[in-house]
């Protein structure tokens, strides 16, 4: 007597039973995971709001200013190589390269002080191009005899942001979406590279790293902020408007300190 074997196998019902289980677990997976990927940018983006205020407090401290986000990683001297050309050659970020740069006060319509900044009124220090060199050193000729400047006061990652899409980068640093951080005092936003104080509305072609459209209110602060435009990368839901568009509220993530 023989005995049939019985063939082993799955049956067709049964892989396509199979295939739905685990496509039903992969719709299930897919929001989850993804959440969590938003809520670490998120998180990371509320540490570096922090860090950033804080390296600015420390500023401060030494200098009896804030200055802008562009600085903050700045040693005293760099590699002369001036803000407006392209950073990607600027392999050591001084304060020099921003602050003594003849072409780049061409396009800041050659104010030096357009680096330092009161911290109780918000706007710039008055003075001129003498008196910022002597805040920092005993002759700008010397690279010794540091007075003020303790930089770099924080350590940044590379910028990817274009100054109005194709100058060079704007050198404000990026949050985990991509977008500037932005710095704002009582008396309005810091646009970057230019320095421009905006105390009215910011539109997308006054800043590379800024990508919005409409009119957004840039006097929502009443001291010194760092923020970052969060997940829509727009200010306030984005919409535009009081009380929809404004710069810190919906998922826009701020730290305020200072005056």
């Amino acid at each position: 007597m023989t005995k049939k074997s019985r063939q082993s196998g799955f049956s067709l019902i049964e892989l396509l039973v199979a295939v739905i289980i685990l496509g039903i677990l992969v719709l299930i997976l897919i929001p989850i995971v993804g959440n969590r990927t938003e809520q670490a940018r998120i998180a990371r983006a509320n540490s570096d709001i922090h860090n950033l205020a804080e390296a600015m407090n420390r500023v401060a401290i030494d200098t009896g200013y804030y200055t802008r986000l562009i600085a903050l990683n700045d040693v005293l001297f760099g590699d002369g190589i001036s803000f407006d050309r392209d950073l990607s050659n600027d392999r050591v970020d001084g304060l020099t390269d921003y602050n003594v740069s003849q072409t780049f006060f061409t396009d800041m319509n050659g104010d030096p002080n357009l680096l330092f900044i009161e911290t109780r009124t918000g706007v710039y220090a008055p003075g001129d191009r003498d008196v910022i060199i002597s805040r920092l050193v005993e002759s700008e000729s010397s690279y010794t005899g540091a007075v003020l400047w303790g930089g770099p006061y924080i350590n940044w990652r590379t910028d990817n942001n274009l100054y109005n899409g194709t100058i060079g980068r704007d050198g404000s640093p990026d949050d985990p979406w991509g977008n500037n951080y932005l710095f704002f005092t009582r008396a309005g936003l810091f646009l970057e590279p230019t320095g421009e104080l905006v105390d009215t509305s910011v539109g997308p072609a006054a800043n590379g790293g800024l990508q919005v459209g409409g009119a957004f209110d840039t006097q929502v602060f009443d001291r010194a902020t760092v923020m970052s435009m969060g997940p829509n990368g727009l200010p306030g839901d984005g919409i535009g408007g009081s009380q929809n568009g404004e710069f810190g509220l919906a998922d826009d993530l701020v730290r305020a300190f200072g005056y």
